[in-house]
This record gives structure tokens, C-alpha cells and sequence, in this order.
């Protein structure tokens, strides 16, 4: 297991650009620290969201950080954009089921369910129209309240929820 994340570590580098980094670095005598470490400065720089987000959840199944809100193209709601990094060996989907905006409750959807491991870059999507609340564009958004649910990918069974989580903006 290692051994094929130090190989993936390497491919990633190679892809990136930074070959002249980590060239002289022999990946498979890291610790398993050390892989999470450089994994960690690697997606800090193919993803420079990562750097400016705020941890908003952390348990033993997920870490989910804030990242950014954004108005959807599509549609008169507003995007919550969210980073879930799996702490589990398996399979886990996150989801929202209760969320409010400025006080208005609305329907969520998302972000989704991520690799074991791995990190997901998604969003809490509410579809409601918040023209409907008085709310015309992403600024007028003064709180927003989620309750996020962690989920065995396989079973669907809820492993942990979260106490409400309040953005304010």
C-alpha cells in the first residue's frame, strides 16, 4: 500500500510540474505521515481553494472545510462550496438534509460521497428560488445553517452527524 502511494505521489508530482521539487525525494521510504504531509502540499498546489478554507467539521470519519459560496448559473439558489477529506479506509457519503438560509429554511442537496481516503471537492446545492425570500444575489446571504450527515457508502447507515453549523458572512 505504500509503495503504490508513493508511486502515486510520484505521477502527481509529474502531472503538476514539480518534478524538480520532489525529484531527489525517494517516496517509498516516507512515513505514512510523511506521504499525508506531501499529499497535503501537493493539493495545496493543484487546488489553491484548499489553502483559503475554514474546517467547519472534523471527526474521525471526515474533515469538511468551507470554501467559498457561489450563485449557480442555472438556477436562483446559492452553492455552497465545501472540501470533504475522507479519514476512512472505505467508502463514506456526506450529506445535507437540513439547511437554512438568513433564517429561511430551505432544501439542500449534496456534496456527495468521496473514495476512501480521498478528498472531494463539491457543493451543498439549495435549489430554492431566494429571490421568493428577498435574498436577489450571493451578498444579501448574511447566515447559513447546515446539518451534515456522514454515511458508510456501502450500507448507507449514518455513522456520525453534525451539530448545526452556522456560516456567517
Amino acid at each position: 500500500m505504500k509503495r503504490a502511494i508513493a508511486i502515486l505521489m510520484a505521477l502527481v508530482c509529474l502531472l503538476a510540474g514539480m518534478v524538480s521539487a520532489y525529484a531527489q525525494v525517494d517516496l517509498s521510504s516516507l512515513s505514512e505521515a510523511e506521504l499525508k504531509a506531501l499529499q497535503r502540499e501537493i493539493a495545496l498546489k493543484l487546488c489553491p481553494a484548499a489553502e483559503s478554507s475554514t474546517v467547519i467539521w472534523d471527526n474521525e470519519y471526515v474533515k469538511v472545510s468551507f470554501v467559498s459560496l457561489q450563485e449557480p448559473e442555472w438556477s436562483e439558489g446559492v452553492n455552497v462550496k465545501l472540501i470533504v477529506e475522507n479519514k476512512a479506509n472505505k467508502e463514506l457519503g456526506v450529506t445535507c438534509d437540513v439547511a437554512s438560509v438568513n433564517k429561511w429554511t430551505v432544501v439542500p442537496m449534496g456534496p456527495g460521497t468521496v473514495a476512501a481516503n480521498a478528498n472531494l471537492m463539491g457543493y451543498v446545492e439549495i435549489f430554492d428560488t431566494l429571490s421568493e425570500y428577498g435574498i436577489n444575489s450571493v451578498d444579501e446571504i448574511n447566515e447559513i445553517t447546515l446539518v451534515l450527515y456522514v454515511f458508510d457508502g456501502e450500507s448507507y447507515m449514518t455513522l456520525a452527524t453534525s451539530d448545526t453549523i452556522t456560516l456567517t458572512f
